[in-house]
């Protein structure tokens, strides 16, 4: 297929610090500094005060000490809600994800859906 014009580079070239036209690159940026008060307040506002309480507690398949993973027993896309976690180690919660939740909790014989409903239960009490 011909081609009507030569094709154009979309990056600037840059060969010894500076541009094609002589301007200096100035190819890197600030980084924007991290706020940990600020982000354990989002992480509350958006996943609610349970999925704090999960990653403080022990894994609920196999007992793994904190931290711990707050893994949605139906994910939000499905209607879940941000009571529907429930605190799962690292290894678990890959696991669930790879084997699905139904197959999960066959194998652990646990049932999630229960114990995300009692720790919101208890939450609500407290």
């Amino acid at each position: 297929m011909k081609r009507g014009k030569p094709l154009r580079r979309r990056a600037p070239i840059v060969r010894n610090g500076r541009l094609a036209n002589g301007a200096p690159a100035n190819s890197r940026k600030p980084l924007r500094q991290r706020n940990p008060e600020r982000r354990a307040r989002l992480l509350v506002e958006q996943f609610g005060a349970q999925a704090q309480h999960c990653r403080d507690s022990p894994c609920c398949a196999c007992g793994a000490p904190p931290p711990s993973d707050p893994a949605h027993v139906r994910s939000r896309g499905a209607g879940g809600k941000d009571s529907d976690t429930v605190p799962l180690c690292r290894s678990c919660h890959d696991e669930q994800h790879r084997s699905g939740i139904a197959s999960f909790c066959e194998e652990r014989g646990i049932d999630l859906a229960e114990h995300a409903a009692q720790l919101a239960r208890e939450l609500e009490q407290a």
